[in-house]
């Protein structure tokens, strides 16, 4: 059904059916690469930035702070942005 979405060019169908399998196990960086462009191409976000940073806290993945961070900037939310990536400048590396 992922595939299918996605070659049906209907980023909000692949989006929901990523969002699915996320709540069931946590996604690979390459799932996770794929996540954060639908969410740009569903033109959400704000609702992805949400999205990273909970999947950051629950699995504790630096670079899903950054994808979080980095949707934040692209919504406009400067402020939220600049949070969180001051927050993953503070981890280890």
């Amino acid at each position: 059904m992922l595939r299918l979405a996605t070659l049906a060019d209907a980023p909000a169908i692949a989006l929901a059916a990523w969002l699915s399998r996320a709540k069931q196990a946590p996604l690979n960086p390459a799932q996770a690469a794929e996540v954060f462009t639908l969410f740009e191409l569903a033109a959400q976000p704000v609702q992805g930035s949400r999205f990273f940073e909970r999947q950051f806290r629950i699995g504790g993945d630096a670079g899903l702070l950054d994808q979080a961070a980095l949707l934040a900037a692209h919504a406009g939310d400067d402020q939220r942005a600049l949070q969180l990536y001051t927050e993953r400048a503070q981890l280890k590396p």
